[in-house]
Formats: C-alpha cells, sequence, structure tokens
C-alpha cells in the first residue's frame, strides 16, 4: 500500500506549525473539547469560512457559519480536529506538553472528515444561533 507522511510536533512547536496554517487556510473545521486561545486569536484575524464545535465556541459564534457545541463535557483538557482547506488534517491535544500531529494524504484527510461530519451530524452536538 502507499505510505502517507504524518508529522507530529510538540511543545511551542504544535501551535505554531497550526496557527501558521491556520493563518492561511480559506476554510477551517474545528472540533474540540476547548478551542485554545492561540487558536482563537488566529480565527478572529482570519477572513476563512469557519465551521466550529467547542464548549468555549461562543468566542468564535460571530466568526462561524456554523457553530455547535458538544451536549456534555468531555474534558478539561484542550483537545480537538481542524480540517483546512479540506486538505490538512491537523490533531491536536493540550495539556502539559502540547502536541499536534499534521498530515495531507488522502486517506488520513478522508478518515477525519469523515469523523468530522459524523459528529457534527450527530446528536451528541446541538447547533448554536
Amino acid at each position: 500500500g502507499e505510505t502517507e507522511e504524518v508529522r507530529v510536533y510538540r511543545g511551542e512547536l504544535a501551535f505554531d506549525k497550526i496557527t501558521e496554517l491556520t493563518r492561511s487556510a480559506k476554510k477551517v473545521e474545528i472540533v474540540a473539547s476547548f478551542i485554545p486561545d492561540e487558536i482563537l486569536d488566529v480565527l478572529r484575524n482570519s477572513k476563512c469560512e469557519l465551521i466550529a464545535c467547542a464548549l468555549n465556541v461562543d468566542e468564535v459564534k460571530g466568526l462561524a457559519s456554523k457553530a455547535y457545541v458538544p451536549r456534555f463535557a468531555i474534558t478539561d483538557s484542550k483537545l480537538g480536529i481542524i480540517i483546512l482547506d479540506e486538505c490538512i488534517v491537523a490533531v491536536f491535544f493540550k495539556n502539559k506538553v502540547p502536541l499536534a500531529i499534521v498530515g495531507s494524504g488522502k486517506g488520513f484527510v478522508s478518515f477525519y472528515k469523515m469523523l468530522v461530519g459524523s459528529i457534527l451530524s450527530s446528536n451528541v452536538v446541538e447547533s448554536v444561533e
């Protein structure tokens, strides 16, 4: 089979990479427990089309074309999936040591797009007006 490259970033680099990719994206879909401040800052200054789901989605409600909130608290940690321009996926974990896994391989992206789509169309999230 075909191999797909994913890169793992740790510490400061993790969010440096995500913010760099998010800054230039035209479309951003994010499903997270909480959207970290570093990403909120970029989204507030971005002109991208935004679809967001997180417990703190109110922070970007005016910017998002679609906003959702999970029906229950998942965790205190900040973790989530971001799909950028439907071709790059970043999976992030922000606890003691931030971690980001970034990939653009077809299989990797297709899997996470399916996952995000399933979550957003399920009853575990609620649309926010």
